[in-house]
């Protein structure tokens, strides 16, 4: 399908919503036309505007809850839905991706605000790691886990989210159903071991280390991440 013919398709429908009824009937007829022509329904110009985009998490088959967690932050900040996909990639092992699906540019906003704090949430649990001292390697996980789960939590409460339209909702939804099925579903509840008393340290510095998170470079449109 040339794509030219469903932006102009999509321009002449918004026109056909003016205040002026005659303006509106004929662009109206004239949408109706070119779909007739052109063999294009009304459910592909909706989907039309569905974007998809998938940054890779790590070499992990099921991604800690911190990571999931920030994925989901990002993708409601941009009106997104979130997949997170695994797969297996032969000798390599398993691999989790997480796919933003959102209309136009925000799959692809998503996608890169992800990459930029998952940098950024790694490097900092590197540095918390190396102030855990004369501590069992379990404890150093629990830890250095409840530090990055504290850095989401703040990263999140700083964020504004961007609820899409009822229209945009169930167009993505359709969109999904149409292009992976019902089989994908995000698992959210993995398990985590809760925070004890003595790593209240960790999620403090895990607070004060995600208000500093940043993103500003290479964002493009409308940034949803109020991050400074």
């Amino acid at each position: 399908m040339n794509q030219d013919h469903v932006e102009k398709i999509k321009k002449l429908l918004a026109l056909s919503k003016s205040s002026n009824a005659h303006e509106a009937a004929l662009a109206l007829q004239r949408a109706q036309e070119l779909m007739q022509k052109h063999n294009v329904t009304m459910t592909y110009v909706r989907l039309s505007d569905v974007k998809e985009a998938k940054t890779r998490i790590g070499k992990v088959k099921n991604p800690a809850i911190h990571i999931k967690w920030l994925a989901r932050m990002v993708a409601d900040a941009f009106g997104c839905r979130l997949l997170l996909v695994t797969e297996y990639v032969g000798f390599y092992g398993w691999f989790s991706s997480a796919q933003f699906i959102g209309i136009d540019s925000a799959a692809e906003l998503s996608s890169y605000a992800f990459d930029v704090l998952h940098r950024q949430l790694e490097r900092d649990r590197k540095h918390h790691l190396t102030t855990l001292k004369r501590c069992k390697r379990a404890t150093k996980v629990r830890r250095a886990d409840a530090f990055c789960r504290a850095w989401v939590s703040m990263a999140a409460s700083k964020v504004v989210d961007l609820a899409p339209k009822q229209e945009q909702q169930d167009a993505i939804t359709q969109w999904i159903e149409t292009n992976h099925g019902e089989s994908l579903v995000e698992d959210t509840n993995r398990k985590h071991k809760k925070a004890r008393r003595d790593d209240s340290g960790s999620v403090i510095a895990g607070l004060q280390a995600g208000d500093q998170a940043q993103l500003h470079a290479g964002m493009t449109g409308e940034d949803r991440l109020r991050l400074q």
